[in-house]
């Protein structure tokens, strides 16, 4: 036993699973090798304030799994879950992430690699997830995006994201927004949006194969206001920085 997750997960081998008890944590976890952090099962495991973090200048090819959690950051925060740097690969599943800072909640860029199984990211106050940076890729399947106060999926610069079987609801701005970026959406739906579906700016590209998507959820009001008075669609400072 360990008495926080960060000390278990610095003592945790290549491939070793990181089992936490129920209950609620408050801490950062930094992560330099292929773990798995796992919540138990039997009652649920909150996890305030945590945040993932995998860079690639820390362990190349780092990878981690973070699994049967929920993560709800308070405002004070940052990002709940970075991954960042070319190798760096990111793994969430039966996962929800709730954020009340200044930023997505899932965040990966400089050439990582995310994967999002049955998750559900909401209320955060910029996009669900953002997706920015040449060879920078995700994978999104059987997830939930709904109520955040920017898009549910943003992609930016050279990003590539296939997202199936995906719900993007009820989200500020649009379902999904792609600048100078792709997104291919298969059997996805798309509803309640404050503004489009999809959206796309600089040549960026929103491809659907049998999606239900809703052209204009609310084609008489004017979407709640976002980001303290920065434009729509503006790329977040505090995922780009």
């Amino acid at each position: 036993d360990y008495p926080t997750i960060q000390d278990a997960v610095s003592c945790a081998s290549r491939g070793h699973r990181v089992l936490v008890a129920p209950g609620h944590y408050a801490e950062r976890v930094r992560v330099s090798d292929e773990v798995v952090i796992e919540g138990a099962r039997g009652g649920a495991v909150i996890l305030h304030g945590l945040r993932v973090v995998l860079e690639h200048w820390i362990a190349p090819r780092t990878a981690a799994v973070l699994k049967n959690v929920v993560v709800d950051c308070p405002e004070r925060d940052g990002v709940p879950c970075v991954v960042q740097g070319p190798g760096a690969r990111l793994v969430l599943v039966d996962a929800e992430i709730r954020s009340r800072a200044h930023a997505s909640g899932v965040v990966a860029r400089d050439g990582a690699r995310l994967r999002m199984v049955r998750c559900t990211v909401r209320d955060c106050r910029e996009s669900g997830v953002f997706v920015h940076g040449a060879a920078t890729t995700a994978g999104l399947d059987d997830c939930v995006f709904s109520g955040n106060r920017a898009s549910g999926l943003s992609v930016h610069e050279g990003a590539s994201v296939d997202a199936a079987s995906c719900e993007f609801l009820e989200n500020k701005e649009c379902g999904v927004h792609a600048s100078r970026a792709t997104a291919r959406l298969q059997n996805c739906v798309a509803r309640g949006n404050y503004l489009n579906a999809t959206f796309e700016t600089h040549g960026g590209a929103v491809a659907t194969e049998t999606c239900d998507l809703d052209a204009r959820a609310r084609p008489t009001q004017a979407p709640a206001p976002t980001r303290g008075g920065k434009c729509a669609f503006m790329t977040p400072r505090s995922e780009t920085r």
